[in-house]
């Protein structure tokens, strides 16, 4: 509960705008496109600040992602 609290606060702020499934209005469109799948996403933004993608597969797999969201989504940070 301790690690979930940790990230509701490092994320639940939504600097810089929250991730959307969605474009609102004007808004530039914030989120992960997995219209390219398998393909990675330029897109994907880093709302945890992983420092290494051993910390953004474990927290992946605390919140139940599953493995080939965990590639996927992490691998697509690097691209950043």
């Amino acid at each position: 509960m301790t690690k979930l609290a940790k990230l509701e606060s490092i994320s639940g702020s939504c600097v810089d705008g929250c991730q959307t499934s969605f474009r609102t209005g004007n808004a530039p469109w914030r989120g992960c496109s997995a219209s390219g799948w398998p393909a990675l996403s330029t897109t994907c933004r880093n709302i945890y600040h992983f420092k290494t993608y051993a910390e953004c597969t474990g927290t992946g797999l605390l919140l139940g992602w599953q493995s080939r969201e965990l590639t996927w989504y992490c691998s697509s940070l690097a691209l950043k």
